[in-house]
């Protein structure tokens, strides 16, 4: 219904926390508040949870030694840190250190023309290989050829 109005009315509550609003603003949201329901119960809801945080906030002390505790239970645990710590680490940097090299060596691999190293598939008469491109003898070609 008030769409832009609502906005500016849940912008400044925001604000309202951080700042101090100007009479304008402050006489805005009141007004606002009064013709809206839905942001007039934003505005309560808001009230109600900052006055329960207020509310459950404890006041706790630590007890004597608690500081040192600490720092004697820190000190053994970073002595505490072996090769058992590292090794997903270290075996990361292993597996990464040997694809860089698997991908050197393909990128630098040099391109070489096919060889035919044998004579598989190819047509042979009693163990004579035959000559995959014989030479055109034009002396027994056809005469309509010449």
């Amino acid at each position: 219904m008030f769409k832009f109005s609502c906005q500016r009315f849940s912008r400044l509550l925001s604000e309202s926390r951080d700042r101090e609003l100007t009479h304008g603003e402050e006489g805005f949201l009141s007004s606002h508040a009064l013709r809206c329901t839905p942001c007039a119960k934003l505005e309560s809801q808001t009230f109600d949870c900052l006055a329960e945080l207020r509310g459950a906030t404890l006041d706790l002390q630590p007890s004597e030694g608690f500081g040192d505790g600490v720092v004697a239970a820190f000190r053994e645990g970073r002595k505490s840190l072996g090769f058992g710590y590292w090794s997903p680490a270290v075996m990361g940097a292993a597996i990464a250190g040997i694809a860089v090299l698997c991908a050197l060596t393909i990128v630098t691999k040099t391109v070489e023309s096919p060889v035919r190293r044998s004579n598989i598939g190819a047509a042979t008469r009693f163990g004579h290989v035959a000559n995959p491109f014989p030479a055109l003898n034009l002396d027994s070609a056809p005469r309509q050829l010449r």
